[in-house]
């Protein structure tokens, strides 16, 4: 006779079975639906019929097939290939129309499946970037890293900086910013035109939290620019990568190796300006102006007997070639010449487009020498800006008011300036140092630097470089910086998070 322990098992065992087939009547969905042939023809018609358009050129004939292909009722009854094949080609359609909300859609779907090749990743970054989507943008990079590092060759450098400069300064998605640095960094990229010291410099800080040392050290190896390097040098934050590598990050010898580089890749390049004008900068730091301005003569000379085409990106690097012999000439305390410089300068399209940059740095040049006149009427017809440029714009007509002792004037840019001070800090700094306010100044300053967005660019400005000439007013206006910098609630706030040492060569602004 069964105990009374095994029947309680078997009506436990019963009430399971009983529960198990209630939930598998309930739970099994419905079969499907028997498919229809003339359904299964009528989309194979349809991706044929967007085929052949596409091959004609016809774009709007193939992205209606195709549109009509994807929204059948038995499309997720193809195969992975088949509904792949249909997505891509969706895809490249709109792309070819400019639609790029919809192909972006479209190569999401796409490049969701196993067999998702390089050409839809590739496009889904077209479209991203298109559409200003910084962070799928920057996903489409890693990814097309980790799988094809040499495909990343196919991406144009500036494009790969931008992307990260924008999600850098926006502070957005941290996963994807790491995974794109990381993606970069272990397909040995490098981006000869536009150093990306800055990027790895980030990299760099996300191991370092990460508490990844030796990748840490390995990724700072790869820190060339000398801004980036002082940056390293002056945050508490780095301060185990530089103890590693103490010899690396020596100042003086790192600007010497930067400027030989350039210097060679002027040699390689002959017929670009960029590394041209990185020797420029270079020479601006070292203080060597009349060497800096004899480049820039050697130049427009050859542009003058030769053309803008004898140099490949004269579009873009040229205006700034005239800017970096203004800076010189400016340094020599030869205004006159400086702004004859910008004015022929800003003259020039920039990148295609109305003049800004140059014709901003000309105004605010004839603001810092007291002709607000001359500055009113430089900036009348400039372009577009950006929120930065409308910060330069608002600080030249604040020192306008200023000298015209228009208080009401002065107090409506003046809080503009306050307002949008994160689009342009240092030139917030500006204002309160002509305005008078230095307890606000050092407020914002001790501000900054407790704030781990903004405390390398906070430390950056601190650091004690060679002086220059300036400007009267700008003489007045640095006189003023030191004297913040040596307060000693300042002095403490660097203390907690960094240092202020001496940085053997000049600031420049290029």
């Amino acid at each position: 006779m069964p105990c009374k322990g095994s029947r309680v098992m078997r009506h436990v065992l019963a009430a399971m079975l009983l529960l198990l087939s209630w939930v598998s009547v309930d739970a099994q969905p419905p079969l499907p639906a028997p498919i229809d042939p003339d359904a299964l023809d009528s989309i194979g018609e349809r991706f044929q019929a967007g085929n052949s358009a596409y091959a004609d050129k016809d774009f709007k004939t193939a992205s209606r097939a195709f549109d009509a292909v994807l929204a059948s009722p038995v499309f997720d009854a193809l195969t992975d290939d088949a509904r792949y094949a249909a997505l891509s080609r969706a895809g490249f359609a709109a792309m070819q129309l400019d639609e790029y909300r919809k192909a972006h859609a479209l190569f999401v779907r796409a490049s969701a499946f196993e067999n998702a090749d390089g050409f839809v990743w590739h496009s889904r970054l077209n479209a991203a970037y298109m559409l200003d989507d910084d962070v799928d943008a920057a996903l489409c990079i890693a990814v097309m890293g980790e799988r094809a590092p040499a495909s990343l060759d196919n991406i144009p450098g500036r494009s790969i900086a931008r992307i990260h400069w924008n999600l850098e300064r926006s502070r957005a998605d941290e996963a994807v910013r790491f995974r794109l640095l990381a993606s970069l960094f272990d397909a040995n990229w490098q981006n000869e035109r536009e150093d990306a010291s800055h990027m790895w410099l980030e990299y760099v800080q996300f191991l370092l939290e990460r508490d990844d040392m030796p990748r840490a050290v390995d990724a700072a190896a790869r820190i060339l620019d000398i801004d980036a390097i002082v940056r390293l040098r002056v945050d508490r934050r780095f301060d185990r990568v530089v103890a590693a590598r103490k010899d690396a990050f020596d100042v003086g010898r790192s600007l010497d190796r930067q400027c030989k580089a350039s210097r060679s890749a002027a040699r390689r390049h002959a017929d670009a300006l960029w590394p041209r004008l990185d020797v420029m900068r270079c020479l601006l730091r070292s203080r060597k102006h009349e060497d800096a301005i004899a480049l820039a003569d050697d130049i427009i000379a050859k542009v003058a007997a030769e053309g803008m085409q004898v140099y490949t990106d004269a579009d873009s690097k040229f205006n700034w070639i005239l800017d970096a012999r203004s800076q010189a000439l400016g340094r020599m305390e030869r205004w006159e010449d400086a702004m004859a410089q910008l004015r022929k300068a800003s003259r020039l399209p920039e990148s295609g487009n109305i003049n800004v940059s140059q014709t901003l740095n000309l105004a605010r040049l004839y603001a810092d020498l007291g002709r607000a006149d001359d500055a009113r009427d430089a900036v009348e017809l400039v372009g577009a800006m950006s929120e930065y440029g409308r910060m330069q714009l608002n600080y030249i007509a604040l020192l306008g008011a200023l000298d015209r002792s228009d208080d009401a004037r002065a107090k409506v840019h003046f809080d503009y300036l306050a307002t949008h001070r994160d689009d342009a800090p240092d030139t917030y700094r500006a204002a309160l140092l002509q305005t008078g306010r230095e307890d606000e100044a050092a407020k914002v300053v001790i501000e900054r630097l407790r704030d781990e967005r903004h405390r390398a660019d906070m430390l950056v400005e601190m650091q004690d470089y060679d002086d220059v000439s300036r400007t009267p007013r700008r003489r007045i206006e640095a006189e003023r910086w030191r004297a913040i910098v040596q307060r000693p609630d300042v002095l403490a706030a660097v203390e907690k998070v960094g240092r202020i040492e001496r940085i053997p060569y000049a600031k420049i602004h290029l």
